[in-house]
């Protein structure tokens, strides 16, 4: 919403790691044969047929869930609260984020495909205690007639 309003790219933080949706915003693989679904089972990427057509199931099932639930329940609110008649739909919306940085460690994970708009920055965590930007920087960024992305 506010990408569009401003006219802005939009940068997702994902703080569980890479996940089905986040592949289909992307456009990346859904290696279902390989890559186990992270939030329905342990399975490692050496999966049995069986865990396969489980994993397979869970996928569908998610993505069913996230298309006929969870993305008409933001559209609902974006038309309650953004009343702002040249607002594209949802799923327009989610299609235009333009960056992904999911907490992941590709060292930990199992090899997968990653299209260019995902970035693993694995252990990334904000902190409580926010210390002062060194004064180059903060001349810097002070002095940016078109402002900055930090």
């Amino acid at each position: 919403v506010f990408g569009h309003k401003f006219k802005a790219p939009v940068v997702n933080f994902q703080a569980i790691g890479n996940w089905i949706t986040i592949d289909w915003m992307t456009g990346n693989s859904l290696s279902v044969a390989h890559i186990p679904d992270r939030l329905s089972f342990d399975f490692t990427n050496q999966m049995s047929l069986m865990e396969r057509i489980r994993n397979a199931v869970s996928t569908t099932v998610t993505l069913l869930y996230y298309h006929i639930i969870h993305l008409p329940k933001h559209q609902e609110i974006i038309e309650k609260y953004y009343r702002d008649p040249t607002m594209p739909h949802i799923t327009e919306l989610v299609g235009n984020i333009a960056l992904f940085m999911t907490n992941d460690y590709q060292t930990l994970e199992y090899p997968r495909p990653y299209t260019p708009n995902i970035v693993p920055i694995g252990g990334a965590h904000i902190s409580n205690h926010m210390a002062p930007l060194p004064q180059d920087v903060q001349i810097f960024m002070d002095d940016a007639k078109d402002g900055v992305i930090f």
